[in-house]
């Protein structure tokens, strides 16, 4: 998982839960900024690892799930970016950061769900 900012605690505890439930061991990356961009640091992490999950707690275009696709597509990376974040406009809801992060996909649950749900159609995960 690729991350920055306030949801990073969200990223963890997901990765945590990943290897708990179903034994598989997840990276957890953070990104300080995206400008500059850390292009050589986040080329390499994605030639090791089948699927990458960037996890951001805004719009998912032109933020940090387009600067790791933009990445992966231009070094040929071969890992599957999934973008987690925010894909609707706003709507008027408003509530607490655990609401708005389980309405978003962005709560350690959901978290979970998406990145076994790419890891079965990636083929790099199989139910018993």
């Amino acid at each position: 998982m690729i991350t920055m900012g306030s949801v990073a605690t969200e990223a963890v505890a997901a990765a945590e839960a990943l290897e708990e439930r179903a034994g598989i061991q997840c990276a957890v990356l953070v990104v300080a900024s995206v400008q500059p961009s850390p292009v050589e640091d986040l080329a390499e992490a994605l030639t090791r690892f089948p699927v990458a999950l960037t996890v951001e707690a805004h719009y998912v275009v032109g933020g940090l799930g387009s600067l790791v696709s933009e990445v992966a597509a231009e070094r040929g990376a071969g890992c599957r970016v999934v973008r987690c974040g925010v894909r609707t406009t706003p709507d008027g809801v408003s509530g607490s950061q655990r609401f708005l992060y389980a309405m978003h996909g962005l709560s350690r649950e959901a978290l979970v769900d998406t990145a076994l749900a790419a890891l079965r159609d990636r083929g790099g995960w199989q139910t018993a």
